[in-house]
């Protein structure tokens, strides 16, 4: 699968949506793909984190996160038998005070032969959709409650 990058606008200040990032636990309490949640190490500027998901089929894989508060966050494939590659990143600019400019990248190998209808899901459904589940917990958490 190619690069994919994608750029959202999120009402929160970017610190507040870096902590969103950091708050790995809390990932399938939002994101209907993500199953479950596990982190087997962490220090100040890094976690390998275990996930399991449900694209097609369930998949559990590690990553290794390297933390650059408050405007990035990158991630590097560890181990899992689907996967071969699954590397990415949030870069975060802000925007303005109350505003988070995120752009999501994602580069992501599978060991399987994948047909191009699945392909075209993932980028066309599940990854904006994912993309609108975090923006909706973002500002639902962090946002201005006027």
């Amino acid at each position: 699968m190619a690069l994919i990058e994608k750029t959202i606008d999120i009402a929160v200040p970017r610190e507040h949506f870096f902590s969103a990032l950091l708050d790995v636990e809390s990932y399938p309490s939002f994101l209907n793909d993500v199953l479950d949640t596990k982190i087997l190490s962490r220090t100040d500027h890094s976690m390998v984190v275990e996930f399991t998901v449900k694209v097609i089929r369930r998949i559990t894989y590690a990553v290794e996160m390297k933390i650059e508060s408050p405007n990035h966050l990158s991630w590097v494939f560890q181990s899992g038998r689907l996967c071969r590659k699954n590397d990415g990143s949030w870069k975060l600019e802000a925007v303005d005070a109350t505003h988070t400019l995120a752009r999501y990248t994602l580069d992501m190998e599978v060991n399987a032969f994948v047909p191009s209808a699945i392909i075209n899901k993932l980028v066309s459904y599940t990854l904006p959709a994912m993309l609108q589940e975090w923006k909706a917990h973002a500002e639902e958490t962090y946002g201005e409650t006027t």
